[in-house]
């Protein structure tokens, strides 16, 4: 065995880092003074203490504090240790005078909790390194491949928020309560954000972080319209916004921006008409709104979900992204070929835990079959082409129908032709009504519009 080859065994087989005193210290600093341990559950989660006792410890601590308005000390702690039946286990009531004893006061908290959340990413470090050696050693997937899952588990291991964690109910009940009370007094919801259709944001109260919204049509009808309508209501809310286009240049989704916000013929933008005078007007002023807009582009036309969550977390890190929408789901590439509908279960699955990473709505369009245009009827969940997966792993399914295009699939001239009234279709919602409603939508001008009175059924 070569020296390198012997110091890279002897990191796999060591005894993985951690710090017993500065564990010890911080449980003790919290049994000091109590009113540290929301700043410190904030920061260090059970699974990064290494000693066992001190995770049984630290979890009675976060649920005492709940149960007992902040009181946390002997008596408190050692009746709910009694009560789970760890209390000797955890070395009784000798060892939790040890813990306050080993510190004077909770003045440095702060300090014992950084150097115990140090050593847990370092054990998570080298986790995820050694395993990426087995792996490359073991050539049991593509080089490329490897390296998107190790760079994903890099960031998600530098990334503070993500651990799988159990929280006190009450941790987060009394936020929720205030958001309630917030929404209740002003109309105002902090999380959601709005679509800007009456009719949608009544019945859905607006896209909230962690969803996955589908939203599917029929070729040709104008989910790539509303899609970016829904784009930029977003980020004209001051919300940054990234828009994955598998299907057209950014050029072209620029053009239909430009046209929406300047309210001016598609056709005249795409030089297949000549705008006037105050069409021109409208574009020069358009185009000062729409630069300054938080939208980001990328048109790459082949993108697999490994590389897309790259480019998200990336985009989150460095322009503080806030949702993301992705068009579209059938065009999304894979290295490794398999059934067409492992593939479609495969993104959305991925486009879902991505959502719950980054904390965000995303935005999925999505293609129909065409068994609702050949029967002539509004589209259904199990219309969804290629896969069952996308409606079992979407918060939110939304159909654009057209009922005077059922039959056949739109022409060329479709988007110059006057406004048309569309059919929305929430066809899944995980809490929440189902329902239907009008749009109006100009296709020339790239805009939907509310119709008062639009609710169907």
């Amino acid at each position: 065995m070569t020296l390198h080859q012997q110091s890279v065994a002897e990191v796999f087989e060591a005894e993985p880092l951690h710090d017993r005193a500065a564990e010890a210290a911080l449980l003790g600093s919290i049994l000091h003074d109590a009113t540290v341990l929301p700043s410190v559950a904030a920061t260090v989660h059970e699974d990064q203490l290494w000693v066992v006792r001190h995770q049984g410890i630290y979890r009675a601590m976060l649920d005492a504090y709940t149960r007992h308005d902040g009181t946390v000390n002997m008596v408190t702690l050692s009746t709910l240790l009694k009560d789970r039946g760890i209390f000797k286990q955890v070395g009784g009531l000798d060892y939790l005078m040890e813990l306050t004893e080993s510190v004077p006061h909770g003045l440095f908290t702060p300090a014992y909790a950084e150097i115990v959340v140090e050593k847990a990413k370092s054990r998570g470090l080298i986790t995820v390194l050694s395993s990426g050696v087995k792996h490359a050693i073991g050539c049991h997937q593509s080089v490329s491949e490897l390296i998107h899952e190790l760079r994903g588990d890099l960031i998600k291991l530098g990334d503070d928020s993500d651990h799988a964690v159990s929280v006190p109910i009450g941790q987060d009940i009394d936020q929720f309560v205030a958001d309630f009370q917030q929404w209740a007094a002003t109309g105002e919801d902090t999380d959601a954000l709005r679509y800007g259709l009456t009719d949608l944001d009544r019945m859905l109260g607006g896209a909230r972080p962690g969803q996955l919204i589908v939203l599917a049509a029929a070729t040709g009808v104008g989910k790539t319209a509303l899609g970016l309508q829904f784009a930029r209501t977003w980020a004209e809310s001051g919300h940054p916004v990234a828009i994955f286009s598998l299907e057209m240049p950014r050029q072209q989704l620029q053009e239909r921006l430009l046209a929406s916000i300047a309210g001016v013929s598609l056709n005249g933008l795409t030089r297949r008409s000549t705008p006037n005078t105050d069409e021109l007007d409208k574009v020069i002023a358009a185009k000062d709104r729409l630069a300054d807009l938080p939208i980001h582009i990328c048109d790459a036309t082949s993108l697999t979900p490994a590389k897309l969550a790259d480019a998200a977390r990336l985009l989150r890190d460095q322009s503080g992204i806030k949702t993301l929408v992705i068009d579209y789901l059938q065009l999304l590439d894979f290295e490794r070929r398999e059934n067409r509908n492992v593939e479609v279960a495969g993104v959305t699955r991925a486009a879902k835990t991505l959502a719950m990473d980054l904390d965000v709505p995303i935005l999925l369009l999505s293609q129909l079959n065409r068994d609702s245009i050949r029967e002539k009827r509004r589209p259904r969940l199990h219309d969804l082409r290629d896969s069952g997966a996308i409606e079992q792993d979407a918060d939110v399914v939304l159909f654009l129908h057209d009922p005077e295009r059922a039959k056949d699939p739109p022409g060329p001239g479709y988007f110059a032709e006057p406004a048309r009234d569309l059919e929305l279709i929430v066809a899944k919602q995980r809490q929440g009504p189902l329902g239907a409603f009008s749009v109006r939508f100009d296709g020339e001008r790239q805009q939907f519009g509310n119709i008062e009175a639009g609710y169907i059924s």
